[in-house]
Protein backbone atom coordinates (compact mmCIF):
# COMPACT_ATOMS: atom_id res chain seq x y z
CA UNK A 1 0.00 0.00 0.00
CA UNK A 2 1.02 3.46 -0.62
CA UNK A 3 0.26 6.42 1.35
CA UNK A 4 -0.64 10.14 0.04
CA UNK A 5 2.81 12.24 -0.42
CA UNK A 6 4.74 8.81 0.15
CA UNK A 7 7.91 8.90 -2.04
CA UNK A 8 8.57 6.25 -4.08
CA UNK A 9 10.88 4.55 -6.11
CA UNK A 10 10.91 2.01 -9.18
CA UNK A 11 13.27 -0.88 -9.23
CA UNK A 12 14.76 -2.56 -12.64
CA UNK A 13 16.54 -5.71 -13.11
CA UNK A 14 17.38 -7.39 -16.49
CA UNK A 15 19.85 -10.28 -17.46
CA UNK A 16 20.43 -8.80 -20.69
CA UNK A 17 20.87 -5.73 -22.50
CA UNK A 18 18.04 -3.32 -23.39
CA UNK A 19 16.00 -0.12 -23.36
CA UNK A 20 12.75 0.41 -20.99
CA UNK A 21 10.58 3.31 -21.56
CA UNK A 22 8.09 4.48 -18.37
CA UNK A 23 5.32 6.83 -18.76
CA UNK A 24 3.56 8.17 -16.18
CA UNK A 25 -0.25 8.95 -18.25
CA UNK A 26 0.91 10.38 -21.37
CA UNK A 27 3.70 11.73 -20.28
CA UNK A 28 7.59 10.20 -20.47
CA UNK A 29 9.18 9.87 -17.17
CA UNK A 30 12.62 10.19 -18.84
CA UNK A 31 12.77 13.32 -20.36
CA UNK A 32 9.28 14.56 -19.29
CA UNK A 33 7.87 15.30 -22.99
CA UNK A 34 4.73 13.78 -24.26
CA UNK A 35 4.62 10.29 -24.51
CA UNK A 36 6.07 7.95 -27.94
CA UNK A 37 6.24 4.92 -28.57
CA UNK A 38 9.10 4.72 -30.82
CA UNK A 39 12.17 5.04 -28.72
CA UNK A 40 14.88 8.50 -28.85
CA UNK A 41 18.12 10.24 -28.16
CA UNK A 42 17.47 13.62 -28.51
CA UNK A 43 15.68 13.69 -25.79
CA UNK A 44 16.08 10.18 -24.95
CA UNK A 45 13.13 8.41 -23.63
CA UNK A 46 14.50 5.17 -22.18
CA UNK A 47 16.54 3.44 -19.51
CA UNK A 48 19.40 1.19 -20.50
CA UNK A 49 19.10 -2.17 -18.97
CA UNK A 50 20.97 -3.14 -16.67
CA UNK A 51 23.24 -0.23 -16.53
CA UNK A 52 20.14 1.88 -14.57
CA UNK A 53 18.58 0.23 -11.55
CA UNK A 54 16.17 2.48 -10.52
CA UNK A 55 14.63 5.24 -11.27
CA UNK A 56 13.24 8.09 -8.46
CA UNK A 57 11.66 10.62 -10.18
CA UNK A 58 10.64 12.16 -13.66
CA UNK A 59 12.34 15.06 -15.34
CA UNK A 60 11.18 18.18 -14.94
CA UNK A 61 12.89 19.86 -17.07
CA UNK A 62 16.19 22.61 -17.25
CA UNK A 63 17.79 19.48 -15.46
CA UNK A 64 15.79 19.10 -12.40
CA UNK A 65 14.25 15.79 -11.63
CA UNK A 66 11.61 15.62 -9.10
CA UNK A 67 10.67 12.70 -6.50
CA UNK A 68 8.03 10.18 -7.39
CA UNK A 69 5.56 11.26 -4.95
CA UNK A 70 1.72 9.53 -4.70
CA UNK A 71 -1.14 12.31 -4.92
CA UNK A 72 -4.83 11.79 -5.68
CA UNK A 73 -6.68 11.55 -9.16
CA UNK A 74 -8.73 14.27 -9.78
CA UNK A 75 -7.37 17.52 -8.45
CA UNK A 76 -4.65 18.01 -10.95
CA UNK A 77 -1.93 17.17 -8.73
CA UNK A 78 -0.62 14.42 -10.95
CA UNK A 79 2.48 14.67 -13.38
CA UNK A 80 0.18 14.10 -16.23
CA UNK A 81 -2.18 17.01 -15.05
CA UNK A 82 0.44 19.07 -14.41
CA UNK A 83 2.16 18.91 -17.42
CA UNK A 84 -0.56 18.00 -20.30
CA UNK A 85 -3.41 19.96 -18.29
CA UNK A 86 -5.64 16.86 -17.85
CA UNK A 87 -5.74 13.24 -16.18
CA UNK A 88 -6.74 10.70 -18.48
CA UNK A 89 -4.56 7.82 -18.31
CA UNK A 90 -3.83 5.64 -15.10
CA UNK A 91 -0.59 6.67 -13.73
CA UNK A 92 2.66 4.59 -14.18
CA UNK A 93 0.88 2.26 -16.35
CA UNK A 94 2.88 2.52 -19.81
CA UNK A 95 6.12 0.01 -20.20
CA UNK A 96 7.74 -0.20 -23.54
CA UNK A 97 10.96 -1.87 -23.20
CA UNK A 98 13.17 -3.23 -26.43
CA UNK A 99 15.91 -6.05 -26.21
CA UNK A 100 19.35 -4.61 -27.75
CA UNK A 101 20.05 -6.70 -31.34
CA UNK A 102 23.70 -7.81 -31.23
Amino acid sequence: MIYQREAMWLGFDSASPGALQIGIGRVCAISGADWSDELSTAPQNYVPLPEQPWLDGINSGSGEIRQFVAVPLGLGATIEGQVTGSEVHRPARRWASARAEG
